[in-house]
């Protein structure tokens, strides 16, 4: 599935317009996804890392954990992105999108 049908089905779904955190949440989580799959699902830490990360980001970000953490329970709520708690990884809780899902119920 292309990139901008898996963004179409996403846009159809929205139950709200996303403010500029959210967006970069959900944009870190789907990257990541992508580009270092052996490292997905995120850690809060890895996501707040990833959120700051400097380089091809725009605009450049300085978000606190706390604030990520606000993001994260709207998304949450919104089914845009599941938790889990991965036993193996001495239940450190990880973070995964949910936009897998929609791509599979397509």
């Amino acid at each position: 599935m292309s990139v901008l049908r898996y963004a179409g089905a996403m846009i159809q779904r929205m139950p709200r317009q996303l403010d500029g955190v959210e967006v970069r949440v959900l944009g870190c989580l789907l990257e990541k996804q992508q580009a270092t799959p052996e490292y997905y699902p995120l850690t809060l830490n890895a996501l707040v890392a990833a959120c700051n990360q400097r380089s091809n980001r725009y605009p450049v970000m300085k978000l606190a954990e706390g604030e990520i953490t606000l993001a994260l329970r709207r998304l949450v709520q919104d089914r845009l992105v599941m938790r889990r708690l991965d036993r193996l990884e001495q239940e450190v809780e990880k973070l995964k999108s949910a936009l897998s899902r929609i791509e599979s119920s397509d």
